[in-house]
């Protein structure tokens, strides 16, 4: 991206990864009886304040063939109510039927795909409307458990991304068309339904000023023993949550609208294209910002060898 515009910037924070107490990779042991009861090594993450550039000012767009992150209209035929219905039979039908498939056409519209593959969707709400009724920095500490995550992260890794692979398509088709694709990814569609998103919009993090970038010196791995989260997240063995580095350039969308969809990739087998991002807390956001909810899907998507380096190879 040009770096000569000037962009309208809001400031916030966001936590990124605080280190373990023994220098090891970080681990979560949950009892299986109880989740609340825990054991674990890590230092808690740590608040970094950022400045966010408002992608809306940018001239050109970000786009994902050039810096793996898009926002782009979409209009669904999804509503609200059928959102929120997504744990009944009847909403898990219509996510399967209609809305998964939607995002999956999307998937290969814009990022030039030749498949993309459904692995998991994620929905979190934060509709307790005494949340509004608070003052702001108390606003900005109280966060539901499946609410907004200000956690700066990637989502999976090569190995973790393989893991999902292979649960979602199994051993063999996951292999053929790991070994027949130049390129892979794990392509998000991250969108807000009900009301626009004001409060913790999602902030992307751009690494083009770190050369050697990838997820074995930039990331901490969690281990999660007996993790509670494996039905509504998918699977995966450890989480991969970003270290703090002073060249990281922030961006978001201020003013995110129910027909705008996030496409980004949130694991890529070319690690330059791999975006980290995290909901962050906006200094900005209204007092009177309306409960924040969000959809999120998660595809494998593969661009053929003979194909990749038309798309950020």
């Amino acid at each position: 991206m040009a770096t000569d515009i000037l962009y309208r910037t809001t400031t916030g924070a966001l936590n990124v990864w605080g280190g373990t107490k023994d220098g090891k990779d970080g681990y979560i042991h949950t009892l299986a009886v109880d989740y609340k009861n825990r054991s674990s090594n890590l230092i808690p993450p740590y608040e970094i304040k950022i400045k966010a550039h408002d992608i809306r000012q940018s001239q050109p767009r970000p786009t994902f063939k050039e810096t793996g992150f898009e926002l782009t209209s979409h209009i669904t035929t999804m509503t609200p109510k059928d959102f929120l219905a997504h744990e009944t039979p009847e909403g898990k039908d219509r996510l399967n039927n209609v809305y998964f498939e939607e995002c999956r056409r999307l998937v290969m519209e814009i990022t030039g795909c030749a498949t993309a593959v459904y692995t998991s969707y994620r929905v979190r709400d934060d509709f307790d409307t005494s949340v509004r009724a608070v003052p702001k920095m108390d606003q900005k500490t109280k966060v539901k458990a499946d609410g907004p995550r200000p956690l700066a992260h990637v989502d999976r890794d090569y190995t973790t991304a393989l893991h999902a692979l292979k649960l979602a398509v199994g051993e063999e088709r996951a292999e053929g068309l790991v070994n027949s694709s130049k390129r892979w990814a794990q392509v998000n569609v991250w969108r807000p339904f009900g009301n626009v998103c004001q409060r913790w919009p999602l902030a992307f993090l751009m690494h083009g000023d770190i050369p050697d970038w990838d997820y074995d010196k930039y990331c901490g791995r969690i281990y999660n023993f007996n993790d509670p989260r494996v039905e509504s997240r998918g699977e995966k063995s450890y989480d991969t949550l970003l270290k703090e580095d002073p060249r990281y350039v922030y961006y978001y969308a201020s003013n995110q609208m129910p027909d705008e969809a996030w496409v980004f990739s949130a694991f890529d087998s070319n690690p330059s294209m791999c975006i980290p991002h995290s909901a962050f807390w906006d200094d900005n956001t209204p007092l009177d910002a309306p409960p924040r909810a969000t959809i999120e899907v998660r595809f494998m998507a593969f661009w053929p060898k003979e194909e990749a380096e038309q798309y950020g190879q």
